[in-house]
């Protein structure tokens, strides 16, 4: 599964489990509710503004966006990435940018 795939079915999944419907989820974020579908089945991508919006309006951490879970039993906050180095370091890249994103919206 590709990091667009998983932070599709991630989105979709951490929004559902807020129960917030993305016509509530496109308010809290200035946004429309086509427009947050179209993102949870892949055909949008957000900003990371946007994506820093989200994961406030679902109080999550940005980077719980981009976790794999090992097995579907296992919940989202104890998953691990896999060992696959590229992939790995792509992640962790991520990841990094994603934090300082963050931050650098926390701050305006």
């Amino acid at each position: 599964m590709d990091l667009k795939q998983i932070f599709t079915q991630n989105l979709r999944r951490l929004r559902a489990e807020s129960g917030v419907s993305q016509m509530r989820l496109a308010e809290l974020c200035g946004t429309s509710a086509s427009y947050i579908g179209a993102i949870e089945i892949g055909i949008r991508f957000p900003s990371m503004k946007l994506l820093a919006k989200i994961a406030e309006a679902l109080s999550v951490k940005p980077y719980q966006f981009f976790l794999e879970e090992e097995d579907n039993a296992v919940p989202l906050r104890r998953a691990m990435f896999r060992p696959d180095k590229q992939k790995y370091l792509l992640q962790k890249y991520i990841l990094t940018q994603l934090e300082t994103m963050q931050r650098q919206v926390k701050r305006y």
